[in-house]
């Protein structure tokens, strides 16, 4: 029997194999890529990988650039990216390191780059949770999860679920950006940008997310 035809898909496809992948190459210096002359940077990509950036993520898989994580800084120069992407990523880090990682996106942004952040919406639960206990009935954005029975589940499945450490509104992520020095920030929409290249939102996480872009 062939070896190939023991695997129903290619090796590095399967999970364990990545894990392990990504315990040798988590923050190597063996992947810095001085000759990569892409100006996007993609934070947090998961598998989510997009051609035009450069692809960061603290778990290895086909296709991402850098294996990497982020709480120890980013492994590029000042001023290389004119744009960042990160989508889902920054709750699922400890809220008092926010401030340096977003420090990191400020620092590697060329003057005038962009920044376009994603994450869950704080304040469509709670206004959802809001309305729900007063008897109008208005979907959370995961209504149809079963295991989530009661209004209070929803808002505790993205403070906490899934990894999540901390869930932001537009007024709270404002403030930290504006206290690094990010100007021009604004509340923006579902593949709604200047930019083409950040017109890649993910379709499913449309009803649940805050959508910013802020401006070094």
């Amino acid at each position: 029997m062939q070896i190939k035809s023991l695997f129903s898909k290619p090796i590095y496809e399967y999970n364990k194999v990545q894990f392990f992948i990504s315990l040798l190459r988590r923050n190597s210096k063996l992947q810095l890529n001085q000759s990569d002359n892409r100006k996007y940077l993609n934070v947090g990509c998961g598998a989510n990988i997009y051609p035009q950036f450069v692809n960061l993520d603290w778990q290895w898989r086909p296709g991402v650039d850098y294996c990497w994580d982020i709480l120890r800084g980013l492994p590029f120069s000042n001023e290389q990216f004119i744009g960042i992407y990160s989508e889902h990523c920054l709750e699922h880090l400890p809220f008092d390191r926010i401030q340096f990682v977003l420090s990191e996106f400020y620092r590697v942004l060329k003057a005038g780059g962009v920044a376009r952040i994603v994450l869950p919406d704080g304040q469509k639960y709670i206004e959802t949770y809001y309305k729900r206990m007063n008897g109008e009935f208005v979907e959370f954005p995961y209504e149809n999860d079963l295991t989530l029975k009661t209004p209070m589940m929803h808002v505790n499945s993205v403070f906490r679920y899934h990894g999540h450490l901390y869930c932001y509104d537009f007024n709270t992520l404002k403030l930290l950006l504006e206290e690094i020095g990010f100007v021009n920030i604004v509340k923006s929409g579902f593949n709604e940008s200047q930019d083409l290249n950040f017109k890649c939102d993910t379709k499913h996480r449309e009803n649940e997310s805050l959508y910013l872009e802020c401006t070094k």
